[in-house]
Parts: C-alpha cells; structure tokens; sequence
C-alpha cells in the first residue's frame, strides 16, 4: 500500500484528506520532524506548511532522485496559474484549490502516485540494464561514488565502495591526469568524453577505456561513467609492439630498432657516437657439439653479460645469430674500450657454462657531421674481425681443452685413456711403418676419437645396466658429434673423416654410414681395435675388466667382422713382442 504524508495547517482540511485516502492509502498525520525521518510515495501539503518547508524541498527530492517524490499543495490562493504565479509553488508538482473537490482531489493524487509508480519502475529497470551489461557502470558526484554495479564491484564489497572517493582506486602514476579529466567533464560543456588509465583492483594493476557522460543525479551534476577492462589488450598489443623492437631469444633490442633508433641519431645529429660490434666465437661448435638448446642458452648468457657490462642509456642490439650493437650516446672511444674491456673479463670469469666463452669486438667513434653511420659501421666491423682472427687460434684450443675437460667430467673417459691410447696407436703405426704425418693424425685421433660424447646425456654415458633402444640411437650421434666440432676448426679438421668412421666394422655393420673394409680410413681402424682393447683391459660403467689374454682372444673372436684382419694381426704381434 502506497503511503501519504498530510501535513497541514488547516485541520478542518487535514480530516478531509485523511477520510478520503484511507480508503486506498496508508495516510500519515505528520509533523516536521517525522516528515524527514521516513519515505513517503506522495507528500500533502498547504499554504502554510509551503513557507515553512520550501528550503527542504528540493533536499528530500534529491534524496530519491532519480525516484519521483510528489508534493501536492492544497492552496487558498485564488490565482488562475497558482506554479506560475507564486515563486515558492514552484517547487512542488501539483494543487489543489479549496474548497477541495473529492473529484479533482482524487484526480490529482492519482497522477501524482502514479507518476511515482512509473519512476519506480524505470530506475528499477534502469539499475537491473545496468547490473546484467557485462561492462562496469558507476555514477560519480563531487568526486565519490554513488552508484556501482556488480561487474565493477563485487557485490559484497559495494557498500564500502560507495561514498568513497573515486581518486583511491586510480593508480598513482594517472591520479593527476584522472582528476584533470573529472574536472574538465564537469566544468565544461561537451557531454561525452572517453580515455584510458590505469585502475588498482585488490592490489593488481588493471587498464581500463571509460566513457563519461554528464548527468543530473539527485538534481545535483554527476558523471555517468561505462567502462571496459582492456588489461589484455593492452598486455597484448605491449607483447607485439615489444617483439616488434626486441629479440625473442635475448630480450634485447632487434635489428628493426637499431635501425630505427640510428635514423633517429643522424637526424637529430646526436655527437659524439660511438658503435662496438661484436661476434660471440664458435657459436656454431657449441651447436654441433650441445645442440642449439645449449647455443641459444650461450647466447642468452653473453647478452646478459653485455647489458651488465655497458652503461645505463648504452643500447644492446642483437644483430643476428651470434652477432652484437651496442650503441654508446655520446661516448668516444675511450669510453667504448672501456666498456669492451669489462665484456672481456666478465666472460672471462664464467663459470657456469660447459665452455670457455669469448667474443670478438671492435668499435668506431661518429664525431663529425660529415662522417656517415655507415663508414662508422664499416670501420667498427673491420676492426672486429681483424681481433677475431688474431683470438681464434688461441680461442679454439681454449674450446678444445673445455671439451675435452667436460667429456673427462661426464664420462670414463681420463687423461690416462687417452695416454694409452696415443702411446699404443704410436707403437701400432710405427709397426705399419706409417709416416710421421700420419703418426701425427693418429696420435690427434686418438686423443679426440670421442670427442663427440660431450652432446651425449651424462646419464646414458653413465649407464651401468643394458642400453634401450632409444639410447643406443642417441649414443651413435656422438661420431657425427665429434665430426662436426673438428671440422669446424681449422687446424682439426684432416681428422674429421676419421672421427667420423671410427664406430665403422669392417665388414659394413658399422655406423654412421655402414662402410666397410678399406673404405674405413686406415687410423680409424687402427682406433677402434686399440680403443677396443683399452676399454676390455680397464674399468668402465657398462663393462667388466678382463685380461690381457681375455681381451687380444675376444679381438681375434671379432676378426673380419668388427675388425681389419691384417691390422688384427699387426696388433697381436706389437703386443706380444711387449710381453
């Protein structure tokens, strides 16, 4: 039932009233006090009771805004156009002239009521459009919330947002700029506006595009604000523009941003500038003896180092595979070679990576206007490779005896196998009255034979019990391992066939590529029956020792088959004149 406050001076008026609604109406008798306390559908009124209370009108009204609450005066004014002519009836929504007609009286009251009824219905439907849109809605006045709904706040959270400032949810960083544009939106005359900014939710940082529009709430300005979550657009379109600029393997910039950044430089001609260039060695060796798993973590390791190594504003560039920038603002040479030098030592000093890392660098200095970022690239390219030849000799043994320690690390393999192994290849080729250059070839192969096993895993190098499938397959790469590492070096690479054909069995059992008899180079079949001994005669994971007798019988046993017949017997020979 629908409640109707009377508030009359007239008494003679108010007994009329309250006979006529209490047939459809809960009617209340009010005073001042009680007429401010309570809600009320329609509030009743006279002449008297109008001077009293104009000043509180419009603040109840604004109470329910935007809800309609009715004032119906019951005036004694004799006017024809009682609203227009008397500046305090302005404030209420309707009259009633006396003596009251019950017809008119009821007329009025019923528009009125209705009128109420309607307002209900549309905010309601108003609130609930807003509670189901899946965007956050919120009204804002004098800076605080008044309304929020449940896709901006949880539910149980709403009471503490509303009558809180908006500004506390704002992130610091746009907390001026959020305030310039509440003040804007309701000092100046464009309706709709939108912009984004950042929002702290429950302590996260959230993105969010809003769009406010100007509104009248509780006869009062207010801003009505819809907004959008566009967080993961916004990660997403930083991820793009990021690996549009930045290498995907190191995090560093790219070739597109040195480019760019290097436009930038010449036309706003930035001097002095300098350029080191730099080269990381034997990436490619690290590939074929780790596998590009471990490469890719080698060059992750020197462009960390790089950054640790220049100055805060210094740019790091990955050029290509293995190749460095580094941009210097307003550096000279000097300071260039500083940076160099610390690059240097620090690679120097790692430790925790399976080789020995160096890197070939050169720089060149831009001083002038005439000079071009071309000849400084030219110039600082040079003076690279000309260090990189003077290092790679010395850097490729330094690589060599890395791998040769590891493999002595994750495997049987000692210094005291080897030894014996280039002492007896020595012996057998000089009983085959070979040349010193071929001693010198079989003494190198004997010492780097297996190289290729430091890219096989340590726990299959290790295993004590049968070998499955799988790891009988991967154990087989090793000569293709060991090939490709000694290939890649100069000073090696005449025993690269030879690494690659010592698993090779004389009668084309063998691996990788199933040669058979004298198409297995001489030294590599010298190899594998003086390899083969050596393992039978001392310790190893998967193999019990046995003796000398045991070992030169199970050779004999793999004559023609697994072993060179002639060579067999040369060998047998050798070792029973040591006896």
């Amino acid at each position: 039932m629908q409640k109707v406050a009377v508030f009359l001076k007239h008494k003679k008026n108010s007994v009329l009233l309250e006979e006529f609604l209490d047939e459809k109406y809960e009617v209340v008798q009010c005073t001042k006090v009680n007429l401010f306390e309570k809600c009320y559908d329609l509030i009743i009124i006279d002449d008297f009771i109008l001077n009293e209370i104009s000043s509180d009108i419009e603040i109840m009204k604004k109470r329910q805004d935007p809800i309609f609450l009715p004032f119906l005066l019951i005036t004694s004014y004799k006017g024809e156009n009682i609203i227009k002519d008397n500046p305090l009836c302005k404030k209420v929504d309707d009259f009633v002239k006396t003596p009251i007609d019950k017809s008119e009286l009821a007329y009025r009251v019923n528009s009125l009521l209705e009128a109420r009824k309607l307002s209900i219905e549309s905010d309601r439907r108003y609130y609930a459009l807003t509670e189901n849109l899946p965007l956050g809605v919120c009204i804002i006045q004098n800076q605080k919330f008044v309304y929020v709904n449940s896709i901006l706040a949880k539910k149980n959270t709403k009471e503490k947002i509303v009558g809180t400032p908006f500004i506390n949810y704002i992130h610091p960083e746009d907390q001026e700029k959020a305030l310039k544009y509440y003040q804007e939106m309701v000092t100046n005359h464009e309706k709709k506006s939108s912009s984004n900014l950042r929002i702290v939710d429950n302590n996260e940082t959230r993105w969010i595009n809003f769009h406010a529009q100007r509104i009248t709430h509780k006869a009062e300005l207010a801003l009505l604000i819809i907004i959008l979550d566009i967080t993961e657009k916004i990660i997403k379109d930083a991820h793009v523009e990021y690996l549009s600029y930045h290498d995907g393997l190191t995090g560093v910039y790219n070739k597109t941003f040195f480019v760019k950044e290097l436009e930038r430089i010449e036309k706003q001609n930035m001097l002095p500038l300098t350029i080191i260039m730099g080269d990381v060695n034997n990436l490619k060796l690290v590939n074929d003896a780790f596998g590009h798993v471990e490469g890719d973590k080698l060059i992750k390791k020197v462009a960390g180092i790089i950054q640790e190594c220049c100055r805060k504003d210094d740019i790091v560039v990955r050029w290509g595979g293995d190749e460095f920038m580094i941009i210097l603002h307003h550096a000279y040479s000097t300071d260039a070679a500083k940076v160099c030098k610390r690059i240097k030592e620090s690679l120097d000093k790692t430790e925790d990576i399976q080789i020995k890392i160096s890197i070939a660098l050169g720089y060149a200095t831009k001083d002038t206007k005439e000079q071009s970022v071309e000849e400084i690239l030219k110039e600082a390219e040079n003076r690279m490779y000309r260090n990189k030849l003077t290092e790679n000799a010395s850097t490729r043994h330094a690589v060599i005896d890395s791998l040769n320690k590891t493999l002595k690390e994750k495997s049987f393999e000692t210094e005291e196998h080897t030894i014996r192994l280039q002492k007896l290849a020595v012996e057998m080729g000089k009983e085959l009255r070979l040349s010193d250059d071929k001693l010198d070839e079989l003494s190198l192969l004997a010492s780097l034979h297996d190289i290729g096993k430091v890219g096989i895993p340590e726990k299959i190098l290790l295993k004590t019990g049968k070998l499955s499938p799988n790891e009988w397959e991967i154990i087989k790469k090793h000569p293709e391992i060991g090939y490709r590492i000694v290939k890649s070096i100069p000073e090696l690479a005449h025993v690269a066939e030879a690494i690659l054909s010592h698993h090779e069995k004389w009668d084309g059992s063998g691996y990788p590529r199933g040669l058979k008899g004298n198409q297995i180079p001489t030294i590599s079949r010298i190899i594998s029956i003086i390899d083969a001994y050596d393992v039978m005669t001392h310790n190893r994971a998967y193999k019990k020792t046995v003796t000398q007798y045991e070992a030169i019988k199970e050779i004999k046993k793999c004559t023609g088959h697994q072993f060179d017949p002639d060579l067999v017997n040369h060998f047998i020979r050798r070792m029973e004149t040591c006896q």
